[in-house]
């Protein structure tokens, strides 16, 4: 489904699908948002929010669900300059269809956009129902803040929750965030599942898509737990996103905890603990860790720039495991494969790209297959040191082939402890380069470059990986603009060129 989107960004379209209902906001029939049916929306129902200047304040529940090949969905329609509508959080209210039980008022305080489990079920549901099978596009989505204030359903004000977020899934299947700005709240985007319970539904978050978005400004500068991204699921796809972590902010750019994971194509600038933290479920491991499908995660395609907002003392991809209750549940198997690494700050430490570890294990059993990837260390221009990258920290085993390194990148930093192997590793010879254009929106390899033709195909990477077993390997650049981005298949003749980004034709 990623693949036949590769390439331009599709129009919105407020087309209702079969026996679907089309809700125009501003209408005679659908005034305000809070006049949509949410509780009785169904599978090809599509719901129509036209820009206009003033922020439209609504708290939006999905509580029904779409179906295979007629999902319900909420479209923005764009301004006359290429203006998303706003749903802000700041001042929004419920609407007075939604009356949830009163166990569960207080869901009411976490997302701006929702999804919940059992919140308003239809009558005679098993315990553990969700939504699913929705569509959220074309919308810039704010302010989900505990400093921000609601009107909840009983038109009491309410402050959002510590923890809370532009778009809050607990849980939701076949979901798609697409071509969205979600910023300036606590979390971006938060998806989350929870373990088995014999005679009850799966309350697992699957087959989740992060499509084209621009998201930024979320997380917070104290709490260690708040990240721009932080989901947990089976199946989460990530793609033709642009990531950028907020300077002064403690979490990390993007938190994951899903299974049969793809983080393709996408921009991602900065993190104060990790740019992708890659760990463990935590409160779903009998839906996600146990499924056959959980390994390998694949992360390609991407450019991944250290730059003002970036990470400081911590590897810019953590994977592995983080439980301190079980030593077995982590993460085992990484490709980390044609992605651009830009190092582009100045200082004196060294920071890992690749991090494998587990609280628990000193030695656990990860492997990081690093393939076909630039990881340049140019500096920003300033004057003093580059803050020079290192390629390997953790208790895992690194293995590293046909990539271009840095000469100024060395193995591990002096300083650390703990590392586990690192096979392959070749760095540059001194005074190489590239071959890429200094600060360009797309660091392509220009004539000349080494980079060209000198990259492996996935499918040659190790049995051990786990590729052969990816049936949903696409190789992907990022495009559009930091605003308005989106992805598009790579043009590759003959060998892959090394790095995110295939050489001008």
């Amino acid at each position: 489904m990623n693949a036949a989107l590769a390439g331009k960004k599709p129009a919105p379209s407020c087309a209702p699908i079969g026996k679907g209902v089309r809700y125009d906001i501003g209408s005679a029939r659908t005034p305000s948002l809070d006049d949509v049916p949410w509780t009785s929306l169904a599978p090809g129902d599509v719901v129509c929010v036209p820009y206009r200047p003033q922020p439209y304040r609504a708290k939006i529940y999905f509580v029904t669900r779409g179906a295979a090949g007629a999902p319900i969905r909420l479209v923005g329609l764009r301004g006359p300059h290429g203006e998303r509508p706003i749903i802000d959080g700041d001042g929004a209210t419920t609407s007075h269809l939604i009356i949830p039980e009163a166990n569960d008022r207080m869901l009411e305080e976490f997302g701006v956009i929702s999804f919940l489990a059992h919140f308003i079920a239809p009558r005679g549901s098993p315990w553990g129902w969700h939504p699913g099978w929705i569509t959220v596009s074309g919308l810039k989505i704010q302010h989900a803040r505990p400093g921000s204030k609601f009107v909840d359903g009983t038109g009491k004000s309410r402050s959002y929750a510590a923890f809370t977020a532009g778009i809050y899934i607990n849980p939701g299947d076949d979901l798609v965030i697409e071509d969205c700005e979600i910023a300036d709240s606590q979390v971006g985007i938060f998806a989350k599942s929870s373990e088995r319970i014999k005679g009850h539904i799966d309350r697992t978050t699957e087959r989740l898509t992060l499509r084209g978005n621009y998201i930024h400004d979320n997380g917070d500068p104290k709490m260690l737990g708040i990240h721009n991204v932080y989901v947990e699921g089976r199946g989460c796809n990530v793609i033709g996103n642009v990531m950028i972590h907020k300077a002064g902010n403690v979490g990390s750019n993007y938190k994951s905890r899903c299974g049969h994971e793809r983080i393709y194509g996408n921009r991602i600038d900065g993190g104060a603990q990790s740019f992708l933290m890659l760990i463990d479920p935590q409160s779903g491991w009998s839906g996600i860790g146990t499924a056959a499908d959980y390994e390998p995660t694949v992360v390609a395609g991407n450019l991944l720039v250290n730059g003002p907002n970036g990470a400081v003392g911590s590897p810019l991809i953590a994977f592995g495991g983080d439980s301190y209750t079980d030593a077995d549940h982590y993460r085992q198997k990484l490709i980390f494969y044609a992605n651009t690494v830009l190092g582009r700050t100045h200082g004196g430490m060294r920071i890992p790209v690749i991090g494998t570890g587990h609280l628990t294990r000193e030695a656990p059993a990860i492997t990081a297959w690093m393939s076909t990837n630039l990881i340049d260390n140019a500096g920003d221009g300033e004057t003093g040191n580059p803050l020079r990258l290192a390629l390997a920290t953790g208790g895992g085993r690194v293995v590293v082939d046909h990539s271009f390194v840095d000469p100024a990148v060395t193995p591990y930093d002096q300083y650390d402890r703990l590392h586990g192997t690192l096979t392959g590793f070749v760095a540059s010879p001194p005074g190489s380069s590239p071959g890429i254009p200094a600060g360009a929106a797309e660091p392509r390899p220009i004539k000349g470059s080494p980079l060209i033709d000198a990259g492996v195909a996935f499918a040659s990477l190790p049995a051990e990986s786990g590729a052969s077993t990816v049936m949903d390997f696409a190789l992907y650049e990022p495009s559009g603009t930091i605003e308005d981005p989106w992805y598009r298949a790579r043009a590759v003749t003959g060998p892959v060129d090394i790095g995110a980004y295939e050489s001008a034709p």
